[in-house]
C-alpha cells in the first residue's frame, strides 16, 4: 500500500468511527431523555399524591378544630 492509500484508509476509518459514535450518542441521548421524562412524570404524580394527602389532613384538622371549639363553648356554659 502506498502512503496515500494508507492515509485514505485512515480517513475512511476515522469518518466511519465518528459516524458510528455520533449515532450511538444520539440514541443514548434519546433514551436518557425518555427516562428523565418518565421520572419527571412519576415525581409529579408523587407530589400530587402528597398534596392530596395534605389537603385531607387539613380538612380533618379543620373538622376537629370546629368540634373542639363547639365542645369548649358547651363546657363554658
Amino acid at each position: 500500500m502506498t502512503k496515500n492509500e494508507i492515509d485514505d484508509l485512515k480517513q475512511f476509518i476515522t469518518a466511519t468511527v465518528t459516524q458510528t459514535v455520533s449515532k450511538s450518542d444520539t440514541r443514548l441521548e434519546t433514551k436518557i431523555d425518555r427516562r428523565f421524562e418518565a421520572l419527571e412524570t412519576k415525581i409529579d404524580e408523587g407530589f400530587a399524591g402528597v398534596a392530596d394527602a395534605i389537603d385531607r389532613i387539613n380538612n380533618q384538622l379543620d373538622s376537629h378544630e370546629t368540634r373542639i371549639t363547639g365542645l369548649e363553648k358547651v363546657a363554658q356554659t
